[in-house]
């Protein structure tokens, strides 16, 4: 019987590699930079959080030319029209989008560093990713170098009871791969 190395549940664990390893990793390691290849990796994003990517910009724009002529909702709403027209941008529904941009607005290229990495209004895509748990799915995704080069020890941290839980649960492990 494997002893627990964690002492809570699938959630917490994953939870907690990510607030740990994986950002220690991201933020000091990483060279492939997944923020600059979101056509490759789409973000989901709602109303407030596409925003809040793309707020400086915005901000820039208003007080820089269009204080007298337009409100910062009529040029979120051209930002928004913009993105959509440029195939960037696919509205899920009334408040959801699907963000595929060519970088993330708030990756600084010249520091390679996310600015709103520490941030709780980033993106839950962002926040999530490469290790999702929703429902009863599990999922792993290997194109990021972390859980790539990681995935033993990430399921070798799992206790029998944890696995016992899953099977019980009916949560099924998935892994995206990379099409390379």
């Amino acid at each position: 019987m494997r002893k627990a190395k964690y002492n809570f549940s699938l959630q917490d664990y994953i939870e907690d590699l990510k607030r740990t390893r994986l950002s220690d990793y991201c933020l000091s390691e990483c060279q492939n930079n997944c923020c600059m290849k979101l056509a490759a990796l789409r973000l989901d994003v709602d109303e407030g959080q596409l925003f809040f990517l793309y707020e400086d910009e915005l901000r820039r724009q208003y007080s820089e030319k269009a204080k007298f002529e337009r409100g910062m909702q009529s040029l979120f709403d051209s930002k928004k029209s913009d993105l959509i027209s440029k195939g960037m941008l696919y509205k899920k529904s009334n408040d959801s989008f699907e963000y595929l941009g060519f970088k993330c607005p708030r990756f600084e290229n010249s520091t390679k560093y996310c600015q709103i990495h520490e941030d709780t209004r980033r993106p839950k895509g962002c926040m999530n990713f490469p290790i999702y748990f929703e429902k009863n799915v599990l999922e792993v995704d290997l194109r990021c170098d972390f859980t790539r080069k990681n995935v033993k020890g990430i399921m070798s941290g799992l206790d029998d009871t944890t696995i016992e839980n899953i099977k019980k649960n009916r949560i099924f492990l998935r892994f995206t791969i990379p099409l390379e």
